[in-house]
């Protein structure tokens, strides 16, 4: 079963009709951030005026896109334990179980982005 699938069934469960609309809206919001969860690299488009040596102008590349990678999984981080954090949050066991889903996810995420730079 896909990480993705697991995701989703995980939110298939906290929709389940029987719980109240305040307990549904939380989990809700954190299952939607993780469908907004872009785990690929961005592509970046070559400059052809840049008078760089090939092998720098990779390397900058290179630097760029993990820059972008580790702001974009810092934002999402934050915003994990935002949803966390908060007060109002009556269903915690959900919570925390599309938490370790969604650790899992970026360990995998992170461990492939390892293996690219390692080649």
């Amino acid at each position: 079963m896909e990480l993705k699938d697991l995701i989703l069934e995980t939110i298939n469960e906290l929709s389940h009709p029987s719980l109240t609309q305040d307990s549904q809206a939380k989990p809700i919001e954190l299952a939607e951030t993780f469908h907004t969860f872009d785990s690929s690299p961005t592509p970046i488009a070559e400059n052809s005026t840049t008078e760089m040596p090939h092998s720098t102008h990779k390397s900058a590349e290179s630097l760029k896109e993990e820059c972008e990678f580790l702001e974009g999984l810092q934002e999402r981080l934050l915003v994990l334990f935002e949803g966390l954090k908060a007060e109002h949050n009556q269903n915690i066991e959900s919570a925390l179980r599309i938490t370790t889903h969604f650790l899992e996810h970026q360990l995998n995420v992170i461990q492939e982005r390892l293996e690219l730079l390692k080649k």
